[in-house]
C-alpha cells in the first residue's frame, strides 16, 4: 500500500527540500518506487532531482496535473525507481485557480490529482513551501504522515505551534488518517550554546516526537543543489547522516 509522506513547516531554511530529496533518493536506491512531489513554487526539489532548469517543465507541472485531476502525464522519470512531479513559480497562482475555476473541494485538489497514479508507487513524498497557505493544507490533506524538519533556533521553534494547529485542524476536518510522525532536528552550528536548549524544548513540548537522529550541517549535502545525486562523487557523504533517520521513519510509519 502506498505511503504518502509530507515534509513541512511554514519556516524557510529548515532543509525541507534537502530532506525530501535525500529521503526520495535513498528509498529509490533501496528498490522502492518513489514519486517526489514538488509542491513549492520555488521549484527547488525539481531542480535538485533533475538538475534541469525548472522552466524546462513549464506547462508540464503539478499545477497542470491538478487542473486535469490526473498526474499521469506529468511525472518525470529521474531513474527507473524515482520520478518527480515538477513545479515552477506558476504554481503560485494555484489559489486563484482553486477558488475561481476548480470544481472539486479546493483542499483536496492535490489528493485528487495523485489518485490515478498512487498505486504505481510505494512512496509519495511531498515537499512544501514555507507558509501555511493552500499548498501546505493540500499537501497535508493528501498525506498519510507528516514530518517536520527543524532547525535549532528560536524562529523555527516558534513556528512549530501554529503549524501543529494546522496539522490538527486538517486531521480533524479533512484527513482523519493523517499522522504526525516526528520532528527531525538539524544543527546548523554545534558550537552555539542554545542548540541544546532548543533540543530540550522539543522534548518538553513534543515528548517522544523527536527523531533520535540529529542532522548536522554538511557541506556535501548543501552542494547537492549544484551537483545533484548522480555522477556526484560526494553523494555518499551527503546522504550518510540521513540513513538512520530513514530507518526510524520507516519504523514509525509501520506503527
Amino acid at each position: 500500500m502506498t505511503k504518502v509522506i509530507c515534509f513541512s513547516l511554514q519556516k524557510g531554511g529548515v532543509a525541507k527540500t534537502t530532506t525530501t530529496a535525500i529521503t526520495a533518493y535513498l528509498l529509490a536506491e533501496m528498490g522502492h518506487k518513489v514519486l517526489a512531489v514538488d509542491f513549492d513554487s520555488q521549484g527547488n526539489l525539481t531542480a535538485i532531482l533533475t538538475q534541469q532548469n525548472i522552466y524546462d517543465f513549464t506547462g508540464r507541472t503539478v499545477l497542470e496535473a491538478i487542473k486535469e485531476n490526473n498526474a499521469e502525464e506529468y511525472a518525470v522519470k529521474v531513474t527507473d525507481n524515482l520520478h518527480v512531479l515538477p513545479a515552477n513559480d506558476y504554481l503560485a497562482t494555484i489559489s486563484k485557480y482553486l477558488y475561481r475555476d476548480y470544481t472539486g473541494v479546493p483542499v483536496r485538489a492535490l489528493e485528487k490529482a495523485l489518485e490515478p497514479i498512487e498505486d504505481q508507487y510505494d512512496y509519495i513524498l511531498i515537499d512544501t513551501p514555507p507558509n501555511l497557505g493552500d499548498l501546505t493544507t493540500n499537501a497535508l490533506a493528501a498525506s498519510d504522515y507528516v514530518v517536520i524538519p527543524y532547525a535549532t533556533d528560536q524562529w523555527t521553534f516558534d513556528a512549530l505551534f501554529p503549524f501543529m494547529e494546522t496539522v490538527q485542524y486538517v486531521e480533524k476536518n479533512v484527513n482523519q488518517s493523517l499522522k504526525f510522525v516526528g520532528i527531525l532536528p538539524r544543527i546548523i552550528d554545534s558550537r552555539v550554546g542554545e542548540t541544546k536548549d532548543f533540543l530540550e524544548a522539543l522534548d518538553t513540548y513534543f515528548p517522544n516526537k523527536r527523531f533520535e537522529t540529529t542532522i548536522k550541517s554538511n557541506a556535501a549535502a548543501r552542494r547537492l543543489q549544484m551537483h545533484g545525486f548522480f555522477d556526484n562523487t560526494e553523494v555518499n557523504k551527503a546522504v550518510k547522516q540521513y540513513k538512520p533517520f530513514l530507518k526510524e521513519l520507516l519504523e514509525r510509519c509501520q506503527e
